[in-house]
């Protein structure tokens, strides 16, 4: 099966967006961990007590 360069290209291209996509996702994770981290001490400095 003969690859032409243009289907080439739009592998490539497919591979990076999906890459791209999975360290969007791994950083927004990250970001909201930290918003809940920093929520989570200022409520423990204010003297808020958590109940689950």
């Amino acid at each position: 099966m003969d690859i032409t360069e243009h289907e080439l290209g739009q592998f490539l291209d497919a591979v990076n967006n999906d890459q791209l996509r999975t360290w969007q996702r791994r950083r927004t994770c990250e970001e909201l961990r930290s918003l809940v981290m920093r929520r989570l001490e200022l409520l423990d400095e204010e003297g808020v007590e958590l109940v689950a």
